[in-house]
């Protein structure tokens, strides 16, 4: 393996970006997608372009990271290879972190803990009459609510309009989700709890 003088003192040749190990400008790469796959999953439903750019980002980074890999290893073994093994670790650490995170529910349980004292305050000024939710609330913590609708007695909180996937959001349900509950045409709601009389929904066909 060459150090970081005989690197400078090589002559240049176009295979250098692929026996080098990973820097500090890919593993920044690294991280803003995981950030962006944690933020993508932290919503109830799915929205599928930015969903689908960045699931399509990270592959390709990931077939980026394989390749390389393959040609770093090539490379060690004729001693032409450049900088640490252990550069090749964080990439898959973080990406087994993210589907770890991912899998167990915590980008979205994370947001929605952040953001519910707006829902809260919003709930609780309709119940005690001071004033109706408004139709379009706005940003709400970290989640834009494009729609409110009363069903007697449920507020049913919707993040973005309906659409070809169906409709999603978060419902403020203090008997507990009941089957007269729908969207629109698009039938009956699958609900999942969020502590309390809160839960986040999606058209069931989602």
């Amino acid at each position: 393996m060459l150090t970081e003088a005989e690197l400078e003192e090589s002559p240049p040749n176009e295979w250098f970006f692929w026996r080098r190990a990973p820097g500090a400008l890919f593993h920044v790469a690294v991280g803003l997608l995981a950030l962006s796959l944690l933020w993508v999953h932290s919503e109830p439903g799915v929205d599928l372009l930015p969903w689908i750019t960045v699931v399509l980002l990270s592959c390709l980074l990931a077939l980026v990271w394989a390749v390389r890999l393959l040609t770093f290893l090539l490379a060690l073994t004729r001693g032409r290879s450049a900088g640490s093994a252990l550069a090749w670790l964080p990439a898959p650490a973080v990406g087994l972190v993210v589907l770890v995170l991912v899998v167990t529910g915590v980008p979205l349980q994370a947001r929605w803990t952040i953001s519910r004292p707006a829902f809260d305050a919003v709930v609780e000024q309709h119940l005690r009459g001071v004033e109706q939710v408004p139709e379009r609330p706005g940003r709400l913590g970290l989640y834009r609510i494009d729609r409110v609708d009363d069903v007697d007695g449920a507020l049913l909180f919707f993040e973005g309009e309906i659409g070809a996937l169906g409709a999603s959001g978060f419902a403020h349900v203090p008997e507990g989700p009941r089957p007269d509950l729908f969207v629109d045409s698009a039938g009956p709601l699958r609900f999942e709890p969020r502590g309390g009389p809160w839960y986040s929904w999606t058209t069931a066909d989602d």
